[in-house]
């Protein structure tokens, strides 16, 4: 038969390891958000600088047919790397967040 104090030890023990798992998938979930934020922070930053350059090509060069230009396309996928690289880290956050409700 279990004596009180080992009952007491198993549940603290259950307890400890409950609680490091949930600490565990709530660092998950910050160090995902933080890779959010800096994600977005690139991709405004990638729209700031083709902003400039179409400008540039517009108002100095006064050209038009700026789809075309190598630089303009490089920007434009490099937009969209980030936008699918921002697309994952979300999509891990949630299932982060749903190993923590379950």
């Amino acid at each position: 038969m279990e004596s009180l104090w080992e009952r007491i030890r198993e549940g603290l023990k259950e307890g400890f390891l409950t609680a490091a798992e949930k600490t565990e998938e709530l660092a998950k979930v910050g160090k995902g958000k933080i890779d959010v934020v800096t994600i977005r922070r690139k991709i405004g930053r990638t729209f700031a600088e083709l902003g400039g350059k179409v400008y540039h090509m517009v108002a100095e060069e006064k050209t038009t047919a700026i789809a075309d230009r190598k630089e303009v396309k490089q920007l434009i996928d490099q937009v969209k790397r980030l936008e699918r690289q921002l697309k994952a880290k979300e999509e891990e956050i949630q299932r982060a967040r749903g190993e923590t409700s379950s």
